[in-house]
């Protein structure tokens, strides 16, 4: 009897399936128009053209996470964290006391119910800033973590990826990699263990390192640059057949947290990676772009390095010739 069922649940679940894959392609090669052209105008309305000011330590190049609250704007440039107001009039650094000890920024994130600037610098230190640059606090990192890949501030609380080496028999070592929680003083609230989000495929998807940790109306999620678009519309079509972002939070159906190849939009999801893939999912519209989008707004060329400037992923930004281009993507 027991054999029976066990054949039944066999059966239902490769129909299952089967069927999904079936939906899937259906869905790929009946409704979805795939371009290999695109320019900015077809993902947004509107571009804000923000002029960066030089600070006194050099011209801003190279820029990474890019973080905006209000009329504030922070980014890192070349291991400097800076803060500009929204007309890109330099406002002052932030932890300009780690690069004078010859630190660099592992990573920063706001905690903007109460306008500070949490940074992580190179010898695990907790640096707690205020908007105004001024020093709050400071105490060293409370986990042996090997490596922290992501932090944010979300919904009044800490969220980081890290990773850890499990010591497995025959001393050989296993790395581990798992989303956190936290409180405001870096007790671990919930830890899960982390792991690739389901794309219906047996390849494995690159989930070594985490880009950044962003935020849907089910959970947060890890999202790592891809190497190629192969996969990455069937992988897309997969992942809107889940009805929800495994969350990470306790007591949740789904307990481990994700690792997603592309940002999850409230209708657009978008990954780049030297290209641009992105899906349109009210006009079930495919970019593929070797080259990126044409900026049609200001004439600057192809832009291929699309950040996002918030933890939702619906705001992005690009730098070009000194000039931060802020943009939210249409709803």
């Amino acid at each position: 009897m027991k054999r029976a069922v066990y054949i039944l649940i066999a059966l239902f679940a490769l129909t299952y399936g089967y069927e999904a894959y079936k939906a899937i392609n259906q869905h790929l090669n009946d409704r979805v128009k795939v371009k290999t052209k695109g320019v900015l105008s077809d993902i947004t309305d509107d571009v804000k053209a923000v002029p960066l000011e030089t600070p006194d330590s050099g011209a801003v190049t190279n820029i990474r996470r890019v973080r905006k609250d209000g009329d504030n704007v922070f980014l890192i440039s070349n291991n400097r964290l800076l803060h500009y107001d929204i007309s890109g009039k330099f406002v002052n650094h932030i932890a300009q006391d780690v690069a004078e000890k010859n630190e660099y920024i592992r990573s920063y994130t706001l905690n903007v119910e109460r306008q500070q600037v949490i940074v992580i610098d190179s010898q695990r230190n907790i640096l707690t800033y205020t908007y105004d640059g001024d020093l709050i606090s400071e105490m060293p990192f409370p986990h042996r973590w090997h490596r922290i890949s992501a932090l944010e501030f979300h919904d009044g609380y800490f969220w980081a990826t890290a990773e850890t080496h499990v010591k497995r028999n025959d001393d050989v070592y296993q790395v581990e990699n798992a989303m956190y929680q936290m409180d405001e003083q870096m007790n671990i609230v919930f830890q899960s263990r982390l792991h690739t989000a389901d794309v219906g495929r047996k390849e494995l998807l690159n989930s070594g390192y985490v880009d950044e940790l962003l935020a849907g109306k089910d959970g947060l999620y890890a999202y790592t640059s891809p190497h190629s678009m192969d996969f990455l519309l069937k992988d897309t079509l997969h992942i809107l057949q889940q009805e929800k972002i495994p969350s990470l939070h306790a007591g949740e159906i789904f307990g481990n947290g994700c690792i997603y190849q592309v940002r999850r939009g409230e209708r657009f999801f978008l990954s780049n990676n030297g290209f641009t893939f992105c899906y349109d999912d009210r006009n079930h519209t495919a970019y593929n772009l070797s080259d990126g989008f044409k900026d049609n707004f200001f004439g600057t060329g192809y832009i291929s390095n699309l950040q996002p400037v918030d933890i939702y992923g619906n705001t992005y930004c690009y730098l070009q010739e000194s000039r931060l281009y802020i943009f939210s993507l249409k709803a």
